[in-house]
C-alpha cells in the first residue's frame, strides 16, 4: 500500500474460521444466483422467439422497439419461474439468518409493465 508516496506494509486479509456455517455470504450469493437464473431463462425464451439481440444489464432487459411488450411479458414469466418454487425464508432459516417479512407478496400476481 502506498500512502503519501511512502510504501507501507499492512495486513489487509486475515484468515479466520467461518463460525456461521457460510451464513455471512449466503444472501448475497443467493441473490446473484437468482439473478443469473432469471437472465438465463430470459435468454432461452429470447432464443425460442428468434430474438438474438439484447441489451442486458444485470437483471434489466433491453429490447428492440417492436419487442418491448414481448420482453415485458417474458421478463414477468421468467421472474415467476425463477421465484415461484423458491422459499427464501426457508433458505435463510437454514443458514441461521434473520427471515424477511414478505407481506402480501404473491409471485403469481406480478404484473407486466404498462407502456
Amino acid at each position: 500500500v502506498t500512502i503519501d508516496s511512502k510504501r507501507k506494509q499492512m495486513s489487509i486479509l486475515q484468515m479466520t474460521e467461518d463460525t456461521t456455517g457460510g451464513a455471512a455470504g449466503s444472501l448475497p450469493n443467493l441473490m446473484h444466483m437468482l439473478d443469473a437464473t432469471l437472465v438465463h431463462i430470459m435468454n432461452i425464451m429470447r432464443e425460442e422467439e428468434g430474438l438474438l439481440t439484447s441489451a442486458d444489464i444485470h437483471d434489466s432487459f433491453g429490447s428492440p422497439i417492436d419487442k418491448i411488450v414481448w420482453t415485458s411479458d417474458a421478463a414477468a414469466t421468467a421472474f415467476k419461474v425463477t421465484h415461484r418454487l423458491f422459499d427464501l425464508n426457508k433458505f435463510l432459516k437454514h443458514h441461521g439468518r434473520a427471515q424477511i417479512h414478505m407481506g402480501n407478496l404473491n409471485i403469481e400476481e406480478i404484473k407486466k409493465v404498462i407502456f
